[in-house]
């Protein structure tokens, strides 16, 4: 089981430097130009190649039987082939999740969810498989820090199949591990390469799919709870973000710069320290994940599960990202009331030329006052 693991770290070893002088090559750099982007140079983009390279020829070489995760690889490389239409030309974002969708329902119907199947749990997977996508792709905003996610959510995982007794899905997730573990190499502060939207949305997207692969023999609390734990970062962040642009009246898939690893950048004014201290929160949940995997009950998963939200939400509430979102909503009132005086402005201006126009039609002169030149109001009283 080790060498499926080691393979890919080998191989995304020799594959990322080619990838980058390629991207590099052929112009697919990402640019500083945005205040939400904290690299300082152009970096090569569409590190995603090397790590989707390195995973396929691992479950090509290794000649194990997975089984339905050969099934989930056309789905997955529909969101991959999405992901490198947007680093090669930037697509809308209703682009990117229609194309999203289309894959989610691929894979669904490709044998995801099993045999015995109802017909509301095929919308809950395909939403789960999207918040994955997303959520990978709201936290790629720091040198390796979806990388690194992506390889402890992978192992904790592959931990928690083999304890289930899921074999062929551990043997699926600890590829993955690996080629993020060697991509990661060449990706951690200061980044030579990026994962790019074709890696990060593959790798939300591949872990997804595990997590509902492992529900298959054991959905029990104990299970749910495992994938849900073991992505906290990624599902968080995600949460936050809808409900902190929606607080600000802001379009949700427009980028902003109050993500949590921004706060917490801000906050440490490192981006190693910031991924290193979102390294542990993540070591920790899939720490979390596993026990819950182990223990099997649902009070104990209820009680981790509950934990570990605790712990994020006093986290997030330290970093002030709800607090920014209340400032910016109080903002925009005072300058939407701003607004809205100052477009009453020109219709009291434009009132008061109208009125002194007609008070000069009905007021009349007298002849001394118009010798004298002055205005005479309605009862004859000089102004």
């Amino acid at each position: 089981m080790a060498i499926l693991a080691f393979i890919p770290v080998l191989l995304a070893l020799v594959l990322t430097p080619l990838t980058a002088r390629a991207m590099a090559a052929l112009g697919l750099v990402d640019r500083p130009d945005s205040p939400r982007k904290i690299h300082s140079g152009p970096i090569p983009r569409g590190g995603g190649l090397a790590i989707a390279i390195a995973y396929i020829a691992t479950l090509g070489l290794s000649g194990a039987e997975f089984g339905a995760v050969w099934n989930l690889l056309p789905a997955a490389g529909l969101v991959f082939l999405v992901g490198i239409a947007d680093d090669l030309c930037d697509l809308q974002p209703w682009q990117k999740l229609a194309g999203q969708i289309v894959a989610a329902g691929m894979a669904c119907s490709s044998g995801l969810l099993g045999d015995a199947i109802s017909w509301w749990m095929i919308p809950l997977a395909m939403l789960w498989l999207l918040a994955c996508c997303n959520g990978f792709n709201l936290i790629d905003g720091m040198d390796g820090l979806a990388a690194g996610a992506g390889v402890l959510a992978s192992l904790a995982i592959a931990i928690s199949a083999m304890i289930a007794g899921n074999t062929m899905l551990a043997a699926a997730a600890l590829p993955l591990a690996g080629a993020l573990a060697g991509f990661l190499c060449f990706n951690f502060s200061p980044a030579k390469i990026f994962l790019g939207d074709s890696g990060s949305l593959l790798i939300g997207f591949l872990l997804g799919c595990f997590g509902i692969v492992g529900l298959e023999k054991h959905v029990t609390a104990a299970g749910l709870s495992v994938p849900l734990i073991a992505l906290a970062l990624p599902l968080g962040d995600a949460a936050l973000t809808v409900v902190r642009r929606a607080m600000g009246r802001r379009p949700i898939f427009v980028a902003d710069r109050g993500h949590i690893h921004h706060r917490l950048l801000d906050r440490v004014h490192s981006s190693r320290k910031a991924a290193l201290v979102l390294y542990g929160f993540c070591g920790l949940a899939g720490a979390l994940s596993v026990a819950a995997s182990f223990a099997g009950s649902m009070a104990v998963s209820g009680l981790l599960a509950g934990l570990l939200c605790a712990g994020g939400v006093a986290g997030a509430r330290s970093l002030g990202v709800m607090r920014r979102a209340r400032r910016e909503t109080a903002l925009q009132r005072s300058i939407s009331h701003v607004r809205m005086a100052a477009s009453g402005i020109p219709t009291l201006i434009a009132d008061d030329v109208r009125w002194r126009a007609a008070a000069r039609r009905v007021t009349p002169r007298s002849p001394r006052s118009a010798r004298r030149g002055d205005w005479m109001d309605i009862t004859g009283v000089p102004e």
